[in-house]
């Protein structure tokens, strides 16, 4: 092969590293906190591929296949796009438009945190109480 196609081959295997970039940067597929081989894990990643699936379907769905082929001139970057398209697939999944004010204490309370099992983590009292004087010495600092 010649080596310029080698290189553009080369460009090709990169937009591959880039879609599983996007992955991780806009769908947050990086950050699983399981155990190596967990179902909750499994279960996690393939509800994440789902997702993914459903906004790459809807943005083929609206713009056809070939808006971000390699042959041609790219109308706009995937990135900008499937953020777009990942905000109006996350409107629907938490469907906000359906919210009522008349409903909002039950709707926070649907989204509050479990119960924990353990007490919740905080400073101690005097390492709180030493953050404090530290900021009040800085505004001082600033004001003079």
């Amino acid at each position: 092969m010649a080596a310029s196609t080698v290189v553009e081959l080369y460009r090709t295997r990169w937009q591959v590293e880039l879609v599983f970039k996007r992955l991780k940067s806009l769908l947050d597929l990086d950050l699983l906190r399981t155990q190596k081989d967990s179902l909750l894990g499994k279960v996690w990643i393939n509800g994440k591929l789902l997702y993914a699936t459903v906004i790459e379907r809807h943005v083929y769905k609206r713009f056809g296949h070939d808006w971000n082929q390699f042959d041609q001139i790219r109308m706009t970057t995937p990135w900008r796009l499937l953020k777009i398209v990942r905000s109006l697939i996350n409107s629907w999944i938490i469907e906000t438009h359906r919210w009522c004010l008349a409903n909002q204490s039950d709707c926070f309370k649907v989204l509050m945190e479990r119960p924990r099992r353990r007490a919740l983590q905080v400073l101690p009292a005097e390492v709180a109480s030493l953050l404090k004087l530290s900021n009040r010495l800085k505004l001082c600092t600033n004001l003079i």
